[in-house]
């Protein structure tokens, strides 16, 4: 089995930990892989720790990938971004299957989905988007996003980190972690910081085209020194270790995979009332829900946690307890389970189930 994933995205976002991750998985199963990737791309630097997966930066000529030997080997090309299916569909035009992972609740060129092998969907959500897009559900896949349960907070010093960002000992501190785009809505989350006690500051930790505009916005409101916007951190793990609540308020998502981190970390969430991240938020039981940019409603469930430990205590609580179902593992066994469905074909892969069943 050789997997060819491709990923042409800029940055490093949540979709892009969730490659690493399963690269992490099938690496640990001895798949042979290798990595397309932009030339700017954190991808080289991050898959160093894996020697079986080759990283191949993008070069001038795509053709030229399409015949180099990691791709004249593949077995799977897997596209985990929009930009990489019609690369993937031309390399599995001979040989190997195309697999489609699609991270998004948005609308889609069904034509380009349709010729793949397999699409995946991260939540129910995106499964839904994907059907009535015209995708056949027979060639569909659930596969939700995971989060690393081994995966622990560093130790660190909690008063260097209020340093580190000019903030008080007594302050209330909440966080988003997230690019500054519409997609994210960081602007309403500005505009709710008024609304809130004097004591409380909000650290966004993540890179954007919003940034500035953020800033201009926090500073009319008069509110920029309750702001701490980071830019992007390559390790904002560290920053939960201060949170006493955690903010997402997206107008949409395909699932939330950082509030997978949040709930993994003990830390309570506020967020969004939108349909993908329904799957994992509930009111009052795994997180407090505001409508999509609502202001008000941000701010009072913030104040509703501040000044109710007891409910914060039982909203981590069932957090923690919802997040094992998501687990790293678990999502890269599925993602073998596909593959190899793929390769050996369905007859082969019923024969082997049914072996085990005996064999059992």
């Amino acid at each position: 089995m050789n997997i060819v994933h491709l990923d042409l995205q800029r940055g490093w976002r949540g979709g892009q930990r969730q490659v690493w991750l399963l690269i992490r998985e099938l690496h640990r199963h001895g798949i042979s892989q290798a990595m397309l990737h932009r030339v700017d791309s954190p991808y080289e630097e991050k898959l160093r720790q894996f020697d079986s997966v080759q990283c191949i930066s993008t070069p001038t000529r795509l053709r030229g990938f399409l015949r180099s030997p990691a791709a004249s080997r593949a077995t799977i090309f897997h596209a985990h971004t929009g930009n990489t299916v019609p690369i993937a569909l031309w390399g599995a035009r001979s040989r190997g299957h195309t697999v489609i992972t699609r991270r998004l609740d948005l609308p889609i060129k069904p034509w380009m989905f349709r010729r793949a092998a397999r699409v995946v969907a991260i939540s129910r959500r995106v499964e839904q988007v994907l059907v009535s897009s015209g995708i056949l559900p027979e060639r569909l896949r659930l596969i939700p996003s995971a989060v690393d349960l081994e995966r622990s907070l560093e130790a660190v010093d909690i008063g260097d980190l209020r340093r580190e960002l000019a903030i008080a000992p007594d302050a209330h501190v909440g966080l988003t972690i997230g690019a500054l785009t519409e997609q994210k809505d960081p602007m309403t989350l500005v505009a709710a910081l008024p609304k809130l006690p004097p004591n409380y500051v909000h650290i966004w930790v993540g890179a954007g085209h919003l940034l500035s505009e953020a800033q201009r916005l926090a500073e009319y409101l008069g509110v920029k020194d309750r702001l701490r916007l980071t830019g992007f951190d390559s390790h904002p793990d560290r920053w939960f270790a201060i949170a006493d609540l955690f903010v997402l308020p997206s107008i949409h998502e395909g699932l939330g995979t950082v509030l997978l981190d949040a709930f993994h970390f003990g830390v309570p969430v506020v967020g969004t009332a939108i349909p993908a991240t329904s799957e994992l938020l509930e009111h009052g039981t795994s997180a407090l829900l505001f409508e999509p940019r609502d202001a008000d409603g941000l701010a009072a469930a913030v104040h509703e946690l501040l000044n109710n430990l007891e409910l914060a205590s039982r909203l981590s609580t069932e957090g923690s307890s919802r997040v094992t179902a998501y687990d790293a593992r678990d999502m890269g066994e599925r993602y073998v389970e596909l593959y190899r469905e793929l390769i050996d074909g369905p007859d082969a892969h019923h024969r082997e189930h049914a072996r085990q069943a005996v064999s059992g």
